[in-house]
């Protein structure tokens, strides 16, 4: 070296180096944030479906599992808890909170008689925590 600037310059290398690899690993962070809260989302997401496709196996015999008032309503022992674990060995789990409720639509409709199903599940292993709401109109011939 012949003189201080060389390490000036040397230092000042360093200093953006060093700037370069934390931007680095913080979008790196980011992304496998996003990528974990992705993941959260669609597993609350097939929760939901999953509530809505036992919905659609009630057959027209069983039709007062969706009449609120009836002693058979399949939304009775709502709010539930379900826990899932995944991972290779099962090291990881989520926690779910499951709501379900049913109404009879009124149209006036002298051949078909409506029931408006709506499911919330709740996943709360991420902040915020996520929530999904489904809709589904099930429907039967009277």
């Amino acid at each position: 070296m012949n003189d201080y600037s060389d390490v000036l310059y040397l230092t000042a290398a360093m200093v953006i180096y060093s700037l370069l690899t934390i931007n680095t690993a913080r979008s790196f962070l980011n992304t496998s944030e996003t990528v974990i809260r992705s993941d959260v989302e669609y597993r609350t997401i097939i929760r939901a479906q999953d509530e809505i496709e036992q919905v659609k196996l009630i057959s027209r015999e069983d039709e007062d599992l969706l009449n609120p008032n009836h002693a058979n309503y399949m939304f009775n022992s709502y709010p539930k808890t379900d826990v899932e674990s995944f991972g290779y060995n099962d090291e990881y789990s989520d926690s779910y909170i499951i709501n379900g409720s049913s109404e009879y639509i009124d149209e006036g409709d002298p051949l078909v008689k409506r029931y408006r199903v709506v499911i919330t599940v709740t996943n709360e292993s991420v902040d915020p925590s996520t929530e999904v709401d489904l809709i589904f109109i099930k429907s039967f011939e009277r």
